[in-house]
């Protein structure tokens, strides 16, 4: 009895499972499907209800001009604990003016995102900047679940072709797919746990200055050192200048000049006695 080669077996289960995930929800119809039907001990996708259970990713930026940067940070930490979130990257420094300036990333639940942003805006004495973006991912999640569950379908056939392997070519062939569908099945849970976890917390970078005091920072600015020490530079390069000047006048210009004045003078001279002799000679 001739055998069926290992790779046609393969082959066959693969065909049989990218059938299968032909009849699962597509984006298009994953709000209208139900639960996608699984083997037993399979997770199921998360059932997608219009305004209940999608998956919305919420980022926001604010940028508030405060009288205290740092109490102002502290305050906006304690709102992110008070909210069941937590405080991501923080920078503080100073702006051009040395006034302090802070950047901190909050965390909090989505469905509490409005109300961290209504607890934000009284910290401030201006809300320079407000500005937020929604992403809705449900469609997203539902498919990286449906090929999850579709990788778990082949990492089980494939599991029971091992079973059945009788060469060692066979099972290194077998054991080849299958670490490869199961390498699949890590990055799409990844990129799913991802997605989940940036829907559940919304994203809001604050940003904290001081106002700027226009008759403080000109009085700040001003530097009478600085601009007596400019106006001595100044005085010093006028002088460099003139000495340069004298200097080249003297040991440059003079002497040309003098001895140009006796070339001229020597022959001012000769043309004189020229011309009285040939006045004589007539």
């Amino acid at each position: 009895m001739r055998r069926t080669p290992l790779a046609l077996i393969i082959g066959a289960f693969l065909v049989a499972a990218c059938s299968a995930a032909a009849t699962l929800p597509t984006d298009e119809g994953a709000d209208r499907a139900g639960p996608i039907p699984t083997g037993p001990g399979e997770e199921q996708p998360p059932a997608v209800v219009d305004g209940e259970e999608r998956l919305i990713v919420r980022v926001g930026e604010i940028e508030l001009q405060v009288a205290d940067v740092p109490a102002a940070y502290r305050q906006a930490r304690q709102l992110a604990l008070r909210l069941g979130g937590y405080v991501g990257d923080s920078q503080f420094a100073t702006d051009r003016a040395d006034r302090p300036t802070a950047t901190v990333v909050l965390r909090v639940p989505a469905d509490r995102y409005d109300e961290a942003l209504e607890a934000l805006r009284p910290l401030a004495t201006k809300v320079v900047l407000e500005r937020s973006r929604e992403s809705d991912v449900t469609s997203q999640v539902v498919d990286l679940e449906a090929r999850i569950v579709n990788l778990r379908s082949t990492e089980a056939a494939l599991q029971k072709l091992m079973d059945r392997a009788a060469k060692v070519s066979e099972i290194l062939e077998v054991q080849r797919e299958l670490t490869s569908t199961r390498e699949q099945i890590e990055q799409l849970t990844a990129q799913k746990q991802l997605l989940e976890k940036q829907a559940a917390l919304a994203t809001i970078t604050v940003t904290f200055a001081t106002a700027p005091q226009p008759v403080a920072e000109v009085a700040k600015s001003w530097d009478p050192a600085a601009d007596v020490e400019g106006a001595v530079a100044q005085l010093v390069d006028i002088a460099q200048g003139v000495g340069r000047a004298l200097i080249w006048l003297v040991i440059v210009v003079l002497p040309v000049a003098v001895v140009a004045g006796l070339l001229f003078g020597v022959a001012w001279l000769i043309a004189r006695r020229l011309g009285i002799g040939l006045r004589r000679a007539s």
